[in-house]
């Protein structure tokens, strides 16, 4: 019920960053995607349409999905697998069914050496005042010297979701700042009030940067 407005949203942040302008630079450079806390893999999909739209031609992508809940990840899996059979996208699926603090340092090390990574964090740092999980810990496993790295990162214009993205934006540090603002984007989605579809303007707090 929720998921198109989530879409919707990283949709939006991936067409403003001009994502797809970053394959310009070497089109046969190997490219992971890594979803943090994906459930039903909704930003990954969402950055495969981008591909597809800006006919954007990649040998082969690596997707690395992160999240607690079994069920929500095992959707996420048929959807993307049945995205990239669509699209005849070479696609190698890794998975971790855990929290973001029961990841180790050097868990992602592996599969982002010599690639250009894309860090894609979908209605998560709202989370990060509850304590749900800590931000230091994660943005160390995120950086890594060997490799090229874009966070993206969009959330609800919440209060507490701006302390998560000014945290984020202190502790990467990063070399190169895209995008750090507020938008006001028309979503789609579910009203609980009148159980029924329609569109209203959301306020989404955007995050783009290269570390």
């Amino acid at each position: 019920l929720y998921g198109n407005a989530h879409y919707q949203r990283i949709a939006t942040v991936i067409d403003q960053a001009n994502i797809p302008l970053q394959f310009q630079v070497n089109k046969n450079q190997k490219v992971c995607v890594i979803d943090y806390g994906c459930g039903q893999g909704i930003a990954t999909l969402a950055f495969i349409d981008q591909l597809i739209e800006a006919n954007i031609q990649i040998p082969q992508l690596k997707v690395v999905l992160i999240e607690p809940s079994a069920i929500a990840l095992n959707r996420a899996i048929h959807w993307i697998e049945k995205k990239a059979k669509q699209a005849d996208l070479e696609l190698e699926l890794i998975t971790y069914c855990c929290t973001f603090d029961e990841l180790q340092k050097d868990t992602l090390v592996k599969h982002i050496d010599q690639a250009l990574c894309f860090h894609l964090l979908s209605n998560i740092l709202d989370m990060y005042s509850s304590g749900a999980f800590s931000l230091a810990n994660l943005v160390q496993i995120m950086k890594n010297p060997t490799s090229a790295s874009m966070i993206i990162a969009v959330s609800p214009n919440f209060y507490t979701g701006n302390q998560g993205f000014d945290a984020l934006h202190r502790l990467l540090n990063p070399c190169d700042l895209i995008l750090n603002t507020t938008s006001r984007i028309e979503v789609l989605e579910y009203r609980y009030t009148s159980q029924m579809m329609s569109k209203r303007f959301s306020l989404v707090r955007i995050y783009v940067a290269k570390v």
